[in-house]
């Protein structure tokens, strides 16, 4: 197993994760990094436990508005209303008597 060593508001961790598993480790790594030094400087002064339980907080957020946003269905398509049948033929014999109107000027 490989050893990867974090960093996270700060600090340093070692851990143990799956072989061909440390990037993916490392940007998620990254991505509780930045949301630590988020807490760290929107808070200021704050221990270890509490800046990682506002950078989980401020994820845990941000996962469940993607999966509000991924839940709501999109709008139907915008379809065309259907035309009658008699209308379509009523604009088409328009249509030719204007046409025959023109023909004959």
């Amino acid at each position: 197993m490989p050893n990867l060593r974090l960093e996270i508001g700060g600090r340093h961790y070692d851990i143990h994760c799956e072989e061909g598993e440390e990037a993916h480790i490392g940007r998620l790594a990254a991505r509780v990094d930045a949301k630590a030094r988020d807490a760290q400087a929107a808070i200021g002064g704050i221990n270890e436990v509490r800046q990682l339980l506002f950078a989980a907080l401020m994820l845990a957020d941000e996962a469940g508005n993607a999966a509000t946003a991924a839940a709501t269905p999109a709008p139907p398509p915008r379809v065309a209303p259907a035309i009658d049948e008699e209308v379509i033929d009523w604009v088409a014999a328009r249509i030719e008597a204007l046409a025959s109107k023109i023909a004959q000027s």
